[in-house]
């Protein structure tokens, strides 16, 4: 099993490329054939996926922007070539540094090309705004 910081590098590169708008970079961190599950938006394939981030980057941009900070990862594997991840995600407003909001995130990552790419994400807040 390669080590805990080969697989956590792609989720940790994906949230501070989002964060710096570098959908390249962002993009280079999912697999072929990436979903991803959340509140705001599900998505069965990147080019989707894609097109609904960097709108949704937009957004959080004209609030001030974002600080995405990755917590308490747990890393289980499932396979030789494919693991899961549960961490926390800790979201701040890059201008303010206030907290904007907290979710749980849950990752299936698998070995692509000899590289750990991310092919499912499910986030969950885990906040009540009601």
């Amino acid at each position: 099993m390669t080590n805990s910081n080969e697989i956590l590098k792609p989720i940790y590169l994906a949230e501070m490329s989002f964060d710096d708008g570098d959908f390249e970079l962002h993009n280079s961190q999912l697999s072929t054939n990436f979903s991803f599950k959340s509140p705001f938006g599900n998505f069965d394939n990147v080019p989707d996926y894609m097109n609904w981030l960097k709108s949704f980057y937009e957004v959080v941009l004209a609030q001030g922007g974002t600080r995405h900070l990755i917590t308490n990862a747990v890393v289980t594997p499932i396979s030789a070539d494919k693991v899961h991840v549960r961490s926390y995600l800790l979201i701040l407003n890059r201008k303010s540094m206030q907290t904007i909001g907290t979710s749980v995130i849950e990752d299936t990552l698998a070995l692509e090309d000899k590289k750990w790419k991310c092919s499912f994400r499910e986030i969950f807040t885990d906040q009540n705004f009601q």
